[in-house]
Parts: C-alpha cells; sequence; structure tokens
C-alpha cells in the first residue's frame, strides 16, 4: 500500500526540477557574465610594455600583425589553439583543419583535433560578427569564451526535461543541481575554455542515459539506437574519452545481464540480447561515417589516438560478443536464438583488431607509446599524474572536498546491488549505471584526466538511483528523508564551492598575471621583427602563449602530434655548449625564451638523455647554461626585457635571446655588459670590466666606458675616452644601435659635437628594421639622447615610428 504522507511529500513538489532547472541557468549565466567581464578586464590590463592590437580586416585575427589579444587561465591553454586552428579554417576556407604550421617550426606538424568543436566556434563567431561588427578574426576570440556555457545551457535545456520525463523529478533535479555543483564536470563549460571535452563528457553522458531509458522499459528499443549515435559522435570528438565509457557499458552489459539472468521472459524488464548487436552496428557505421566526414578523401593514415574505422569495426564484434554472452547467461532462450560460436569468434577478433595493428606497427600508429612522450607526459604533466599525487598537493578547503565528495555515493549504490533486498531488474539498473563510473573512476586513480568524464558517469548513476528512491519513497519502501540527504551530501560543498569561488575571482590570479607577461613578451617579439612569423624554442606551454599572442612559430607544445617538435626542443637544451650547437642553425631559430615560472628546461634535457627525476643534468647542457652563465653561448645576445610591475611577478624573470650572426668576441662582451646597464645590474656588468679593458675593439670599448661613468669611476672614465676616441675611424663600421651606445658615451663625456656627428652617421643607416630591433632600454637612450643633443631625426616617417614605438612602453 501507498504511503500518504511519503506520496505527498513527493507530489507536492513534483515541480522541483523545474526549480533546479531554473537556478542551474541563472548559476551558469551569472557565472559566465561574471567571468566574460573579468577575462575581458584582463584583456585591457597593463599594455605597459606592448601595443593595444590594432583592428586590421584583412588580418586571420582581426589585428594588425596576426597577434592576438585575449588571455585565458593556464588552466584553458588548449583554448588558445581552438582560437588558432578555427581562425586558420576562416581565413584559408578550409571546413577541416589537419595541419597547422605555427608548431613544430617551419614545416608544421599533423593535427587530428575534431572538427565539431571548430565548426561550433566558428558558428558563433560569424554570429558575433554579424550582431557587433567586429573583425571575424576578433569574433573567434569572443566566440572562445561563450562556446561552452552556451553549450552547457543546451545540454541543461535538453536533457533536464528528458530526465524528468523519462526518470521523475529527483532525478532531473540531480542532473540540474550536478551540472553545476560537480566541479570536475562543470570547469569544461566555464568561460573562456573553448576546449572538447565538455563536449566529450556531454556524449558520455548521453550515451550510457540512453541506454538505461531502453533498459527502464523493453519496449524503447530506439534509445539504444539513440545511445549508439551519442557513443559514435562521442568516438569523433575524442576517442580517447569515448572508448572508456563503451568498455563500461560493455562490462555492464554483463554485469547487468548476469544479474537479470533468472528474470522470466515475460517480465517488462527483460531484454533480448540482440539489442546489443543492433547497438554495436549503429554505433561503428556512425563512427565510420564521422571518420569518413573527418578525412574523406585523403584519410587520416593509422592513428589510434583518435577516431578510426578500426575501433568502429572493434565496436561491431564487441556488440555480438555481448549478444553472444546475453543468451548464453539466459540459457540459451532469447529472440537471437543460437547462432553457434562463428560469430562471437568473429567478434573477439574485431574486438583486437586495434591491438593487432597497434603491433603490426611497431607502436607507431600509437604516439603516446613512444619512451619520450609517455615519459613527459606521466613524469611531467599534471593531469596525467594519480589522483593520490593530486590531492596530495591540494589544500583541504572546501572546493577539494566537493572534488571528491560526491563520488562517496558509489559505496551505497554497490551495497544496493549486492545486499540489496529488490528486484533483479531494479538492481541490474543500478549495477549498469554503475559500472562505467567504475571504470573511470579506477582511470582517475591513475590519472586525474578522467575525473570530468568520472562526474559525468557520476550523473548518470544518481539518474537510475533517483529514480528508484523517488518511486520506491512514493511507495512507502523508503524514508521520505532521503532526496534532502542526498542533496546535502552531494551538492552542497559543490555550490558552495562554486558560490564562494567566484569572490576570489574578482582579483587577477596568477596564472592570469603570467598570461598578461607572456602576451607582452611575445607582441615585444612580433613588434620588433615587423609582424615576420619569427621560429621561437621556449618550454612547451609558454611556446603556445607566445605562439598564439604574437603571431610566431614555435618548436614544441604538449601535443602527441607535435612529438617531432617536442624531440626537436628537447634535442636543442640537452645539446653540449661547449662549441656551436648546430640545432640552432638546423631548426632556423630567431630566439629563445625562458621565464622563471615555467621551469621546463632540465625536464626537457632528462627527457632527452633519459634521465630519472633524481638524476643531475650534465652542467654543460645548452639550457641549463643559458640560465646560469653570465654571458650566453656564441652566437646568441641577451636582450634587455623588464617584465611589468606586479607583486605576482616580484622575483620572476624572462631570459630572451636573439640568434646573430658573425659576432666578434669584442661584439659578444659588449652585448653582455649592455644587457647588464639596461637591466641595471651594475654590480654584474662591472665584473666584465678586465675583459672589456684588454680588447681594442670598439664596441667592447663604448661598453667598458658606460660602465665606469655609471659606477662613477671618474679615475678609469678619460682613459677610456681617450681609447674610444682613437677607434672612432671604426665607427663607420657600427651598427645603428651601436652607433647610439657611442653617441650617448660622447655626450656623458661632455663630447656634444663628436656625438652629434656619430648620431648624424647612425642615421644614414637607421631603418625601419634596425629602429625596431632597439632594445627598449636603447629606445629610451636614442629618444633622451635626441632631446638633448636638439636633434630630430631627418625621415618624417621613420620619426613617427619612433614616436610609436617608444610612447605606449614610456608611458
Amino acid at each position: 500500500m501507498t504511503n500518504p504522507a511519503a506520496k505527498s511529500v513527493w507530489h507536492l513538489p513534483r515541480g522541483i526540477w523545474i526549480f533546479c532547472l531554473i537556478g542551474a541557468v541563472a548559476f551558469v549565466v551569472w557565472d559566465t557574465t561574471d567571468r566574460v567581464r573579468h577575462l575581458l578586464d584582463v584583456d585591457k590590463f597593463d599594455r605597459s610594455q606592448s601595443y593595444s592590437p590594432k583592428p586590421d580586416q584583412s588580418s586571420a585575427t582581426g589585428y594588425k600583425d596576426g597577434v592576438r589579444s585575449l588571455v585565458v587561465p593556464g588552466l584553458y591553454v588548449d583554448s588558445y589553439h581552438w582560437i588558432m586552428q578555427a581562425q586558420m579554417g576562416i581565413s584559408t576556407g578550409e571546413w577541416r583543419v589537419h595541419h597547422v604550421d605555427y608548431d613544430n617550426a617551419p614545416s608544421g606538424r599533423p593535427m587530428h583535433w575534431a572538427s565539431p568543436g571548430r565548426w561550433w566556434l566558428t558558428f558563433l563567431a560569424y554570429l558575433d560578427h554579424l550582431l557587433s561588427g567586429r573583425p571575424l578574426g576578433v569574433s573567434v576570440e569572443r566566440a572562445a569564451l561563450l562556446a561552452n556555457p552556451i553549450l552547457l545551457l543546451i545540454f541543461l535545456a535538453s536533457a533536464v526535461p528528458f530526465v524528468a520525463r523519462k526518470f521523475g523529478t529527483a532525478a532531473a533535479a540531480f542532473v540540474a543541481v550536478g551540472s553545476i555543483t560537480l566541479r570536475p564536470f562543470y570547469q569544461n563549460f566555464t568561460a573562456g575554455n573553448a576546449e572538447h571535452h565538455g563536449m566529450a563528457e556531454c556524449f558520455a553522458f548521453l550515451t550510457v542515459l540512453f541506454i538505461l531509458v531502453g533498459l527502464s522499459d523493453s519496449k524503447e528499443k530506439r534509445w539504444f539506437y539513440a545511445s549508439a549515435v551519442a557513443g559514435g559522435l562521442g568516438l569523433w570528438i575524442s576517442a580517447a574519452s569515448q572508448i572508456p565509457i563503451l568498455i563500461g557499458v560493455g562490462l555492464a552489459s554483463v554485469t547487468y545481464s548476469w544479474i537479470c539472468r533468472k528474470t522470466p521472459n515475460s517480465s517488462e524488464s527483460y531484454l533480448d540480447p540482440v539489442r546489443w548487436s543492433q547497438w554495436a552496428r549503429v554505433g561503428g557505421s556512425v563512427s565510420l561515417a564521422a571518420y569518413l566526414i573527418e578525412y574523406f578523401p585523403s584519410f587520416g593514415g593509422f592513428r589510434l589516438e583518435v577516431n578510426h574505422p578500426v575501433y568502429a569495426c572493434a565496436w561491431v564484434g564487441a556488440g555480438e560478443v555481448l549478444t553472444f554472452v546475453g543468451v548464453f547467461l539466459r540459457g540459451g532462450k532469447s529472440g537471437a536464438g543460437r547462432k553457434g560460436l562463428a560469430r562471437p569468434a568473429l567478434g573477439v577478433l574485431s574486438m583486437a583488431l586495434p591491438l593487432l595493428v597497434l603491433l603490426a606497427t611497431s607502436g607507431g600508429s600509437f604516439v603516446l607509446s613512444d619512451p619520450f612522450l609517455w615519459r613527459l607526459h606521466t613524469l611531467y604533466i599534471a593531469e596525467f599524474q594519480g589522483a593520490r599525487a593530486y590531492f596530495a598537493k591540494q589544500p583541504l578547503v572546501l572546493a577539494t572536498v566537493a572534488m571528491w565528495l560526491p563520488f562517496t555515493v558509489v559505496l551505497f549504490q554497490i551495497a544496493y546491488v549486492a545486499f540489496g533486498k529488490r528486484s533483479a531488474a531494479v538492481r541490474g539498473l543500478v549495477a549498469f549505471a554503475l559500472v562505467p563510473l567504475i571504470v573511470e573512476m579506477i582511470l582517475t586513480a591513475s590519472q586525474i584526466r578522467w575525473w570530468g568524464l568520472a562526474a559525468a558517469g557520476l550523473m548518470a548513476s544518481l539518474v537510475i538511483l533517483g529514480s528508484i528512491l523517488e518511486k520506491e519513497a512514493i511507495s512507502g519502501r523508503a524514508s521520505r528523508s532521503w532526496p534532502l540527504v542526498f542533496v546535502a551530501l552531494l551538492f552542497y560543498p559543490g555550490l558552495a564551492s562554486a558560490v564562494g569561488s567566484e569572490k576570489n575571482d574578482l582579483v587577477y590570479s596568477r596564472e592570469e598575471i603570467f598570461g598578461m607577461a607572456e602576451r607582452n613578451i611575445a607582441q615585444w617579439l612580433t613588434q620588433r621583427d615587423g609582424g615576420q612569423p619569427a621560429i621561437v624554442a621556449s618550454t612547451p606551454t609558454l611556446t603556445t602563449s607566445i605562439v598564439y599572442h604574437g603571431n610566431l612559430r614555435g618548436l614544441g607544445t604538449l601535443y602527441w602530434e607535435n612529438i617531432e617538435g617536442l624531440k626537436r626542443n628537447a634535442a636543442l637544451f640537452a645539446a653540449s655548449a661547449a662549441g656551436p650547437i648546430p640545432e640552432i642553425r638546423e631548426d632556423r631559430l630567431r630566439y629563445i625564451v625562458l621565464a622563471s615560472w615555467e621551469p621546463f628546461v632540465e625536464p626537457y634535457v632528462r627527457l632527452n638523455k633519459s634521465l630519472a627525476l633524481n638524476q643531475p643534468v650534465r652542467p654543460d647542457a645548452f639550457g641549463p647554461v643559458l640560465l646560469r652563465g653570465m654571458m650566453p653561448p656564441m652566437g646568441l645576445r641577451r636582450l634587455s626585457y623588464r617584465l611589468p610591475q606586479h607583486p605576482v611577478l616580484a622575483g620572476q624573470s624572462v631570459a630572451i635571446f636573439e640568434v646573430v650572426d658573425n659576432e666578434s668576441a669584442g661584439q659578444g662582451l659588449a652585448w653582455a655588459a649592455d644587457y647588464y646597464i639596461d637591466m641595471g645590474d651594475l654590480e654584474t656588468a662591472a665584473k666584465l670590466e678586465p675583459y672589456l679593458t684588454n680588447s681594442s675593439d670598439l664596441t667592447a670599448l663604448v661598453a667598458l666606458g658606460r660602465i665606469q661613468a655609471l659606477r662613477g669611476e671618474g679615475a678609469l672614465f678619460p682613459d677610456t675616452i681617450k681609447r674610444v676616441s682613437a677607434e672612432l675611424p671604426q665607427a663607420a663600421t657600427l651598427s645603428f644601435e651601436e652607433h647610439i651606445h657611442l653617441a650617448e658615451l660622447l655626450w656623458m663625456a661632455d663630447r656634444a659635437d663628436p656625438a652629434r656627428a656619430v648620431l648624424t652617421e647612425g642615421f644614414s643607416q637607421m631603418n625601419e628594421a634596425n629602429l625596431r630591433q632597439l632594445t627598449t632600454s636603447c629606445l629610451y637612450q636614442f629618444t633622451d639622447l635626441l632631446k638633448a643633443l636638439g636633434m630630430e631625426i631627418p625621415d618624417v616617417r621613420l620619426r613617427r615610428l619612433t614616436e610609436e614605438l617608444a610612447g605606449p612602453a614610456k608611458s
């Protein structure tokens, strides 16, 4: 008999799921609005050392010189690549982008990210362009702010009412609230995160959810097909994400068949095992169709890291095996009949096809099996670390608790299946939803990158659990307090953390400050080369930021398609600095950029030499020498560059090295001295005085005189000026920058007329290229010297360029 009190508890708030849905949508809109405002503030913040990008309709990025402006937190660095690829597709008219030239420069690298994510970003960019009139390239950056929040709103608006109709109030409320409070799930939908992981989570959830609908009602055969379509599309978006879900569904099928093996065929819960082969065939067909859409007619080779026909074959084979197991567990009596062992045997062979391809290609079809890449991922990339290592580094605060507490419900679900007295059909449904979740949790324990998919699996399991608890509450078989207990246990920490985190987001995070500094560095280099896409070697994440913000070219970013570039980068930093570095010329490098907040130089050396984490690197390795040496190796010049003034950047540093040709010993000494003078480090500059004194090179003598003048070494300064005056005939061979230094030294020695003569001679060499290549300090010196000597640049165009270059940086 139904418990009237319990019934009233459930019937009065029947529309509670609508309230939860409205609340979830309101939170997403509020959170997105706040984050977009914040990111746009970040975009405008601190232009002290870079130019505000100028709109340019003819540029692929919408800005002059192909630079980009938007800064997103370091956690979402993949967004930079999605933006660049969408802009590339728009500018070239290619609707599929499978090669990029900004990485592994100069030849570029293949790119296998699924197109739907880029199409979605492009669609939103066109909408923004039509509504705002912004250049399309700029609209791509704006679309990246909203792409995934809009996806989440679409998910909520469609999935929650569907769940309410099929599974009831509690299940729908769990999905609505869980979407925003399960932080591993929600963080892939936040503003500025234009990655594909959110889309992959949605398809993973739907793959399980639709099967649960089919299992709940034996007449709902179509939902098995819907699950297959969701699974096939999920394979397209991310094979790495969807394959564990499909494996989990397969194991869940066996578990369900075992639990329900004695259920009468006449029962409503009876499932014809043939449905698994039908499910697999539809899913395999969708996967194959997606592959053809993505690659036909060129195809993508045997790349098992992404969706591939071998996975479609394996899926179809798995369907035959699941059908056979289902028939066998039911004693061979089903609509499928006895088909012998031929089809399941062929199914097993099909399931083994990916492994056979991997063995046949000696691992070449799955790059992650490469020892270099495997060690890189498992030792140095945070998302490939285990959950235990991850949580050991996290403070025990509400946000951390909210990450793992909801998953404790798994213990209750296991007990419900193992010891519950409910019918086999009910326990089978709970078990089916539970198995894929357990698979994802096991993966999360080994690598934290599966955390978001585990959260999606948790929501799917809560759908069926909420439905069962609601029905049992109505029938009087369960306490009416269950829903409140579950809501408090599962969602309150996440909700409190979500709301509380917004208060912290009102100030700039460390990652955002570093991002702004990286933008300044990249655009300073772009300005220095007049918009030419120079090749830069750096550490992995910094390479992405520099390539994105400055329209430059890089060697190594953290993507498996770029294994060649990563190995080249590692070989460069591991090379011996005792002699010439051939990798510099072979890689056609223009700059090497190293930042203290991304200390990945020694890891590169260890990866190249296959060293363990506790093994020291060679002291003469090129990368460490760059950071430790007072003077860089021959062929490199360290450029003076000051980071913006900000508390987060206090104590941080950036080292920028320019590749130079035909460097003399005296010139190398002078460049080193100029660097320390420009950076205000006169103590280190003074250590070079003995070497500069023994040189007869005019540039070295000029550097010596500048050190002495700035340090107040009056007793030595006159003798140096005499030596400089004696070498003035060499002045005709000096570069434009060296003319400025020489003129400044003569002016400091109260020799204004010779200083004017030197500067006038320098005007004859002055052009846009060498003017842009002045360091910021030298540019200041040049403008101050012109005022002090009462001189003016003869060329009006170059005069205006000088004012333009000096103005923003000096303000």
